[in-house]
Parts: C-alpha cells; sequence; structure tokens
C-alpha cells in the first residue's frame, strides 16, 4: 500500500505537530506501507486577509497556508493530512481516501492562545476564530473518510460531533530518534544537583512564554522561600525581550535553545512544566517519561497522558510542597519516574493502534477500489 501524508512542516523536525506525524509515518512503514511526505508551503497573510476569512465565515487558519501542486494521486491508497486546518487548501478532487489526523482539536488550541487583557475587538475575533474553527472541525469529522484523534477526551467530542462516523483514537507517541535521544538522557543520569530545576519549551510559542511567566511571579517565590538553593534553568528559543523579563527572577537563568539538551536534563533533580493549554498531548512530558526524567507540572501538562508521569500541582501550594520534597531530599520518588519510563516504554511499543491504522488503510482502499470499478463498468454499459 501507499499513503501520502500532507503536512505543514517538514518530516522529522522537533516540533509537536511534525513528531506526531513522523511518528505515524514510521509505524505504517514498519508494516510494510510506503509513505510519501509533501510539505504544504505557508503563504504570506496579513490583517486583509484575515478580514476576508471573517467575511467568509472561514476560520484565518485555513487560509495561511498554499494550495498544493497537483500530483497524480491515481496509485494511492491513502492521504492522511496531518491538522484540521490544512484540510480546505487540499481540495483536490480525488477518489483517494482521506484521512484527517486531529494532532489536536485547533478550536481548543485557539481558545488556549486567547490573550488576557486584549481590548474588545481582539477578544470578539478571538471568540469568533474559536467557533468557526469548532464548525469546520466538526464538518471535517463527518465527511471524513476516517479521523485520528490523540485522546480519551478529544476522541470522545468526536465521536459525540458525528456517532454514525469512523474514528480512531490514535495516542501520540513520539518518532524513533526521540526515543534514542530520551535513552542517552536516561543512561547519563547519576547523582542529580540537588534544588537544580529545569525547563524545557519553545518560548516563541506565546502560550508556553504566558504559563512560564505566571509560573514565575504566582508561584516560584514561595518555592524559593520554602527551599533557598532552588535555581531554574530554561531552555528554549526566545526572544530578546522575553528572555531578560525572565532573567530578572531570582535564582533563574535562561540558556536560549540548546539544541543537544542531554547535559541539562541528565543533571538536573527534577524538570517543572507550568502549562496551561487543554489541547492535544503534552510530547514533552511523553519524552521526560521515557527519560526517566521526575517532572513536577500543572494538571494541563500531562494531557493526553493514560498514566501517572509525575507530581501535579494544581495549586501555589502543591507548588511548594514539591519545592520541600525537593530540599529534603523525598521526592520526586525516582520510583515513581521509573515506573512512568516502564509505562512510556509500553506506550511506544503498543503495536495495536497501528495495526488498526494499517487495516483501516486496507478495508478505505479496497472500497474506493471498488466503488471506482463500478463506475468505470457502469460508464462502459
Amino acid at each position: 500500500m501507499r499513503v501520502l501524508v500532507m503536512a505543514p512542516f517538514e518530516r522529522g523536525r522537533s516540533q509537536g505537530g511534525s513528531q506526531r506525524s513522523t511518528a505515524i509515518a514510521e509505524r505504517l512503514e514498519e508494516r510494510g506501507i510506503a509513505v510519501e511526505w509533501q510539505t504544504v508551503a505557508r503563504r504570506d497573510s496579513g490583517r486583509a486577509s484575515k478580514l476576508r476569512s471573517l467575511a467568509r465565515g472561514e476560520p484565518s487558519l485555513t487560509g495561511l497556508y498554499q494550495r498544493p501542486t497537483r500530483r497524480r494521486t491515481a496509485d494511492l491508497d491513502a492521504m492522511i493530512i496531518a491538522h484540521s486546518y490544512l484540510v480546505p487548501a487540499i481540495a483536490e478532487a480525488t477518489t483517494v481516501p482521506r484521512i484527517v489526523d486531529f494532532h489536536n482539536l485547533e478550536f481548543r488550541h485557539l481558545a488556549d492562545g486567547r490573550r488576557p487583557g486584549a481590548g474588545v475587538l481582539r477578544r470578539a475575533y478571538d471568540r469568533r476564530q474559536v467557533q468557526l474553527m469548532r464548525r469546520l472541525e466538526r464538518e471535517l469529522v463527518r465527511t471524513s473518510d476516517l479521523s485520528l484523534l490523540v485522546s480519551d477526551d478529544e476522541h470522545g467530542w468526536a465521536r459525540a460531533a458525528a456517532p454514525a462516523v469512523r474514528t480512531l483514537l490514535i495516542r501520540s507517541v513520539l518518532p524513533r530518534s526521540q526515543e534514542r535521544a530520551a535513552a542517552a538522557i536516561a543512561a547519563a543520569r547519576r547523582e542529580p544537583r540537588s534544588g537544580e530545576l529545569a525547563y524545557v519549551g519553545r518560548l516563541t510559542f506565546p502560550t508556553n512564554l504566558r504559563s512560564l511567566e505566571r509560573f514565575l511571579s504566582a508561584h516560584w517565590p514561595a518555592m524559593r522561600a520554602a527551599a533557598p538553593g532552588l535555581r531554574l534553568t530554561v531552555a528554549g528559543a526566545c526572544d530578546d525581550a522575553g528572555r531578560a523579563r525572565l532573567d530578572r527572577h531570582p535564582g533563574v537563568a535562561t540558556l536560549g535553545f540548546v539544541g543537544d539538551l542531554t547535559t541539562l536534563l541528565a543533571s538536573c533533580q527534577a524538570v517543572v512544566m507550568p502549562f496551561e493549554g487543554v489541547a492535544g498531548t503534552s510530547l514533552r512530558a511523553l519524552f521526560y517519561a521515557l527519560a526517566g526524567l521526575p517532572v513536577i507540572g500543572s494538571p494541563q501538562a500531562f494531557r493526553g497522558i493514560p498514566f501517572q508521569t509525575g507530581i501535579v500541582a494544581g495549586s501555589s501550594k502543591d507548588w511548594v510542597a514539591a519545592a520541600r520534597r525537593l530540599a529534603d531530599g523525598t521526592g520526586p520518588d525516582p520510583a515513581a519516574a521509573n515506573a512512568a519510563r516502564r509505562r512510556a516504554q509500553a506506550l511506544q511499543s503498543d503495536p495495536a493502534p497501528w495495526d488498526r491504522l494499517a487495516e483501516a488503510i486496507d478495508a478505505m482502499s479496497d472500497r474506493a477500489a471498488r466503488q471506482t470499478a463500478a463506475v468505470s463498468a457502469g460508464a462502459r454499459a
């Protein structure tokens, strides 16, 4: 069988969307399915383009990507479109079965990114974008041959939106290269430095930066008061202004982008994940679990992971309690980190979801071939 993956990113990139799509491609290839990859280019868009989309009743996300060059599709058994917002750009007349991979529900992602303190018009615009994206994603679940969802919660939403339509729960896993990177960190960990915490995240992503800054303002001072030796090293791409704001907090040092995280993560006592979004799955939490790293995070930091991967801190009291445990040597529990690693390895190696996906592609291909044969027979008659 042959499958085409159409994505707004290159295969093998470190960002979450590419990691999930790359992992899907690898699992299909491991089952003998030939996978092609076509990157859909982004187009320049400004305020006028967004207003035109708004006037048409379309979410502005759908206008950000160019319609890809048409390619011959007769030899394909299925087309996997990574991210729902890409589907309108691939309005291609084809009988190839269409699979939409909801890396996350984009309407929830848009809701996560709404800016607190924005003006009235901006808030109204953001609300409307969430509404339009929710409507589009509901329609895509209804009209696609197959929809892939990443978590029980998001799969439940899709089944409620279209009960009679085929959907599959395909939990996110990491590409093989990320598995190897996590294993290298686990092998390098010896005696971590007491009080040394790490944060890793792309801080050019507004939700990440806002979440980290709120954590540093709301919880970090009390944690340092409870455990004065705490230090936080922040790794991740960040603009100069954001980096300067982070560095103003006592005990915080920002490194910017770090290509190889092994040294930082192998020596820290724990990783913090003060994330506030709800969409999709935390691939970062899955990576930490594979690396055997103790994690302290908000409830949302562990979203989409079907097992316990760290200490959940839902309030300032919880963050302070975690700091005290770090200071007196009672936590996070290495045994819990090892248990999470075993569960993460089991998730990574579970063949069942990928067997189901391969079987679904095979069935859709057979059905499409029968339909094409029937049409051809009718035309000859």
